[in-house]
């Protein structure tokens, strides 16, 4: 990118064989990831933030229970 940001990409390979089996090329495929990987990261922090919720919750209902007795 221009901006300065990253690309991630998957890349694949394979070679080309001719009737002998000998090597005469390869094929080879590249994918654009960084949308997905973006998302990735984002659904992370989401899943984190979650958990943390979850462990504040656990922690109050903790205390009101031991505050009820």
């Amino acid at each position: 990118f221009q901006d300065g940001g990253v690309i991630h990409e998957l890349i694949s390979a394979a070679p080309l064989y001719d009737a002998n089996n000998q090597v005469r090329g390869a094929v080879a495929g590249i994918l654009d990831v960084t949308a997905r990987r973006r998302l990735e990261d984002e659904l992370r922090d989401v899943a984190a933030r979650l958990s943390e919720a979850d462990r504040r919750k656990d922690e109050f209902l903790a205390t009101l229970a031991h505050e009820l007795r």
